[in-house]
């Protein structure tokens, strides 16, 4: 028997044109949705429009800029956590889904403000995309969704690479070498000496962490199709950058210092829709900033063959790994303010990435300075004590910018307006 569902009549495709106004606050470096929008499979995004205009409260460094980002994503059920049960909900009439984590059931004073625009009653789909969104564009692999902002908006990272970001204490660093001594005699043999030689080898050939079950079998010959995974997909990035401008505060008179932005952006490349979801705008504010426990250059620590990275061991992943013993009798004890234990470094980074360079000592009072790396050797986020010290009112930094705007879609689908403004219609089933 044929199914009735492919029997449904085409029908010819329309343009409808929502606009999304939105007035939002957010914190620097949290991740703030602004703007959501529901999309039906077989729609086609014509295109995309938005103006934004954001302003920051008054900040203390008036030399360094900042930079402002807006990330549209398209999210399909099948990309967020709990799919099955939202595939189910389209198929079911009788699935409803207020087994959900991201149904909510709170009272208003419990809401999370950083959620997106919810009450805290029936099925928060923003917080359940920018969950996804974060996990997969604004984490590492393996690295913890837990980093926040501004007291609990998902954080994002330092808006630039260093050296830093390789960072390992001793203490979690896994060894390289394998045990030769296979079978615990305490006797080692020719035969353990070469297994773990050959060992040690294979995982030098693999970049001794990167080689995936794929990449093995590829090492065979052996080629696998890649097997497509349910993500967000990026549909346009949009980031700029400004310097603080100067002005008169009209309730106090004084010369205070701030940073906006007027941007007004597209997207005209079409975006089919084969699946239910939506779309999603999140913005990020990032103030370029420097970091109080480095305390000199990264080069010092280039100070042997090794460091200088010989071609003949181009292709050993360990060898440009350096240790340093973070104590005060060691020639580079003390490069980090914030540690005193021993820790590791890809040397390569600070070739990759670079390094930051000040000639005068950062004080506790100055803006724009983090505390990174920190004790523990995290170099990718702020806390929140270094997002209030932006601002000249410490108290501003969990809302310390402000935007308003629009966002304008064109999408070529089937739905009509049925309830046109002043008609009547009749009760539901």
């Amino acid at each position: 028997m044929q199914s009735t569902i492919g029997n449904v009549p085409s029908v010819s495709r329309k343009l409808r044109n929502p606009t999304h106004n939105f007035h939002c606050r957010h914190t620097p470096f949290g991740i703030a949705p602004f703007f959501v929008a529901a999309v039906l499979p077989g729609e086609t995004l014509k295109n995309l429009s938005f103006q934004a205009r954001v302003v920051t409260k008054p900040i203390k460094n008036s030399l360094i800029g900042w930079w402002q980002e807006f990330y549209f994503f398209y999210v399909k059920h099948r990309d967020l956590d709990e799919s099955a049960l939202f595939q189910s909900m389209v198929l079911d009439p009788g699935v409803g889904i207020t087994s959900s984590a991201y149904y909510k059931n709170t009272a208003v004073t419990d809401v999370n403000p950083f959620t997106g625009f919810h009450s805290g009653k029936g099925m928060n789909w923003v917080e359940a995309c920018v969950t996804v969104i974060v996990r997969e564009y604004f984490r590492d692999e393996g690295e913890p969704a837990t980093y926040v902002a501004g007291g609990n908006m998902h954080a994002a990272k330092l808006n630039s690479n260093s050296w830093v970001d390789s960072l390992t204490a001793q203490s979690t660093m896994t060894p390289l070498d394998p045990s030769a001594d296979a079978d615990a005699s305490g006797t080692i043999t020719v035969s353990e000496v070469d297994k773990a030689l050959r060992t040690y080898e294979m995982m030098v050939a693999g970049g001794l962490v990167n080689m995936s079950y794929e990449d093995w079998l590829r090492s065979y010959g052996v080629r696998q199709a890649e097997i497509p995974r349910n993500v967000p997909e990026l549909v346009r990035y949009v980031r700029e950058w400004t310097y603080p401008s100067s002005h008169i505060d009209p309730i106090s008179g004084a010369a205070t210092s701030a940073c906006s932005w007027s941007i007004a952006e597209r997207a005209d490349k079409d975006r089919f829709f084969a699946e239910p979801g939506f779309l999603i705008g999140l913005t990020v504010t990032r103030p370029k900033v420097y970091m109080r426990g480095l305390k000199q250059a990264g080069v010092s620590l280039m100070d042997d063959a090794y460091t200088w990275l010989p071609a003949i061991l181009r292709d050993d992943a360990a060898a440009s790994i350096k240790k340093v013993a973070d104590s005060p009798d060691d020639a580079l004890g003390g490069i980090l303010s914030g540690t005193t234990s021993s820790w590791y470094v890809d040397i390569k980074d600070l070739l990759l990435y670079g390094d930051q360079f000040i000639n005068f000592p950062l004080a506790a009072a100055d803006a724009q300075v983090v505390d990174l790396p920190s004790a523990s050797l995290q170099s990718r986020y702020a806390n929140d004590v270094d997002i209030a010290s932006l601002f000249k009112t410490g108290t501003d930094g969990p809302l310390g910018v402000s935007m308003d705007g629009v966002v304008r879609l064109s999408i070529l689908g089937t739905q009509t307006d049925t309830t046109p403004q002043g008609s009547t219609f009749g009760q539901p089933f």
